[in-house]
């Protein structure tokens, strides 16, 4: 059903991820998440994009160099639009000092 929704361009999923996603859309949904009061994202991927050949998403050397690429661009937006960069740890702590 998803699929058929997407395909007919009702609904748009978008994840935030350079595997599946180029940096436009990317860029596009984390201000989306912004203006509707989001206050983390979280960019995914497979540790095994990280080398060609490894995953489905990354084939080659060109492809690879692309993905880094992404990253890239993204973390400069991100940093550009005032994200803070956490580590997990970092995250639950301050997520533990708003839930009380």
């Amino acid at each position: 059903m998803g699929g058929l929704l997407q395909r007919s361009r009702i609904l748009n999923r978008v994840w935030l991820s350079p595997e599946q996603a180029d940096i436009r859309q990317m860029i596009k949904i984390s201000r989306r998440m912004e203006k509707s009061g989001y206050s983390c994202l979280n960019m995914t991927f497979h540790s095994t994009s990280l080398l060609a050949g490894y995953s489905p998403f990354i084939l080659n050397k060109v492809e690879e160099g692309e993905f880094f690429q992404k990253i890239e661009k993204f973390l400069v937006y991100a940093q550009s639009a005032g994200w803070i960069s956490r580590n997990l740890a970092e995250f639950q702590a301050d997520t533990a000092c708003h839930s009380s």
